[in-house]
């Protein structure tokens, strides 16, 4: 069975991780604004869009990456700790 020592490392781990997922969404978020303001313009601006729209595309997928990474994490926790209750009730 799982001690306390094992959930306090594993809050901490999450939210290390949901700052991580927030960083991303706001480099994401700073790239589609960029986007946004070159997108109809010509020559250098057209080279600085495309690697704006790379940009974007890396940070929005390493944080949904992340995000589900975690999330499938805790409800393995939160299925294990079910299981746990149901044989203590019975």
């Amino acid at each position: 069975m799982r001690n306390n020592e094992y959930y306090e490392s594993f809050k901490k781990t999450i939210g290390g991780e949901i700052n991580k997922v927030d960083q991303y969404i706001l480099k994401a978020d700073k790239y589609r604004k960029l986007h946004e303001q070159v997108k109809d313009k010509k020559g250098m601006f057209k080279l600085l869009d495309i690697h704006i729209c790379r940009m974007n595309q890396r940070y929005y997928r390493l944080g949904m990456d992340l995000a589900i990474a975690k999330f499938k994490e805790s409800v393995e926790e939160m299925t294990y700790l079910e299981t746990v209750i149901d044989k203590d009730r019975a």
